[in-house]
Formats: structure tokens, C-alpha cells, sequence
């Protein structure tokens, strides 16, 4: 949706809590100047949902809060891949885990 818009610098709420398949997928990849994540209030995970979705923020410093407990296949897949400033994980309260949910996340 907004992959490669090297000019985004912040994004408020992402609002959706029961999430679809690949549904955030890359959806802020390569947004190179972006500063500030969205809140990202969803519990319901589903299969490669944030997979990629801040690939390549160079600037993105902080993580956004990631409240879900129950994760699905590969849902956090390289989700930060690069992002060369992050100063700070985000805690990962999940309890049940699902295969690659975690996988190259950072």
C-alpha cells in the first residue's frame, strides 16, 4: 500500500485487531524516512501478516507495542529486515508460537 514512499514520516493506527493473510505484507517496506510506527492493536494473527511491513525503514527507531499472544505462520517474518536505527525491540508477550513466527524478525 505505501511501499516506497521514502517520504512517510509517521502513521498513526493501523485499527484492525482480527487480521487476514499477507493482509500488511510490505506495507510500509522501503519507507526510508519513516519515524514513528503505527499502533498496531491487533491480538488475532493470521498467516504472513506483518511479514516485510517495515523492511528497509532505515529511520524507524522504535518498534511498535505487538500485543498478540497467539502468533500464526511466519506473522513477524523479517518484519523489521534492516532497519539499521531501531534502538529497541518491543516486548513479545505471545505464548503460543506457530512455525517462522519470528523468523529473521530483526
Amino acid at each position: 500500500m505505501f511501499r516506497g514512499c521514502t517520504n512517510l514520516k509517521k502513521v498513526n493506527i493501523l485499527p484492525a485487531t482480527k487480521l487476514a493473510k499477507h493482509c500488511y505484507n510490505s506495507m510500509f517496506s522501503n519507507c526510508t524516512s519513516l519515524i514513528q510506527p503505527p499502533i498496531l492493536p491487533a491480538t488475532e494473527m493470521a498467516d504472513n501478516c506483518y511479514e516485510y511491513m517495515f523492511s528497509n525503514c532505515e529511520n524507524l527507531t522504535k518498534a511498535p507495542i505487538l500485543p498478540a499472544t497467539k502468533l500464526a505462520l511466519a506473522c513477524y517474518r523479517w518484519m523489521f529486515n534492516k532497519c539499521t536505527s531501531l534502538t529497541e525491540a518491543p516486548e513479545l508477550p505471545a505464548t503460543k508460537l506457530e512455525e517462522a513466527c519470528y523468523s529473521n524478525m530483526f
